[in-house]
């Protein structure tokens, strides 16, 4: 998105239970983007590794520039909604709603957007 003259990229979501609050776990996201390469370029273009806290809970976040939750651009981006309502549909976005909802009006095209069977990511 944005920049368009880039390599297509895997995308996916996860979800899970910390015991880090958001500020603390968006740091432990950015160590590990540094451990594997990120390297800081074009904004939006490619990169080898970008992970975003998209939601956090119920949390309603709005930390400056450093942290927004939910992710500001969510509703926007079918490569984060696909796979997010693969995974859970019925997650509600604080101010959005469902995410399976999100996913019927988004207006990025269905075809960006291809399944990949059996999938590992191994950190």
């Amino acid at each position: 998105m944005y920049v368009l003259d880039q390599p297509a990229f895997y995308n996916a979501v996860a979800a899970g239970v910390t015991d880090l609050g958001p500020l603390a776990l968006l740091a432990d996201l950015k160590r590990i983007e540094r451990h594997l390469g990120r390297q800081i370029r074009t904004q939006n273009g490619p990169r080898e590794i970008d992970l975003d806290l998209l939601a956090y809970d119920g949390l309603v976040l709005r930390s400056g520039s450093r942290l927004i939750v939910p992710h500001a651009r969510i509703a926007e981006r079918r490569f984060v909604l696909q796979p997010w309502a693969d995974l859970d549909p019925a997650f509600e976005i604080p101010d959005l709603g469902p995410v399976g909802a999100l996913l019927a009006q988004t207006n990025d095209p269905a075809e960006c957007v291809k399944e990949v069977a059996d999938a590992i990511l191994s950190i």
